[in-house]
This record gives C-alpha cells, sequence and structure tokens, in this order.
C-alpha cells in the first residue's frame, strides 16, 4: 500500500497530461477525429472511428492508439 498511493498519484499525473500532449502534438489529427467520434455519436450509421478495419488498423488512420486511450479519458 505504501507504494501503490505513490504510484496511483503518479499514474493520474500521466493520464492527465495525455489529451493536453495529443493537442500539441496533433491538433488537426485530434480536431478531425473529435469530429468523426461526434458525428457517430449523433448518427450510428456513420463510420464507427473506434472500429479496427484490420489488424493494428483504425478508422482514423495513422495515430490511432493515442486516441484510443483519450477517448477511454
Amino acid at each position: 500500500m505504501k507504494e501503490a498511493i505513490p504510484e496511483c498519484n503518479e499514474h493520474q499525473v500521466d493520464f492527465e497530461e495525455l489529451p493536453r500532449s495529443l493537442e500539441l502534438k496533433f491538433p488537426e489529427q485530434l480536431s478531425l477525429w473529435k469530429q468523426q467520434v461526434e458525428e457517430w455519436e449523433s448518427d450510428r450509421s456513420k463510420p464507427n472511428p473506434f472500429e479496427v478495419k484490420n489488424e493494428g488498423e483504425y478508422e482514423f488512420g495513422e495515430i490511432a492508439s493515442p486516441f484510443v486511450t483519450y477517448v477511454i479519458l
């Protein structure tokens, strides 16, 4: 427990930093991806931005894995 609490705090800081980091590194891709998510949430007939097209590729392209984490936030 002595180690768990400080490690939890450290992970929480990293967890909160992720969206800011993505906004700095990939602003255009993040904006496009957020738009795709909002469109899909309002109309489920649109392509699902979370759906895997094939192994290792996501609907939203080349920087998929950071956004998967971002969305789970």
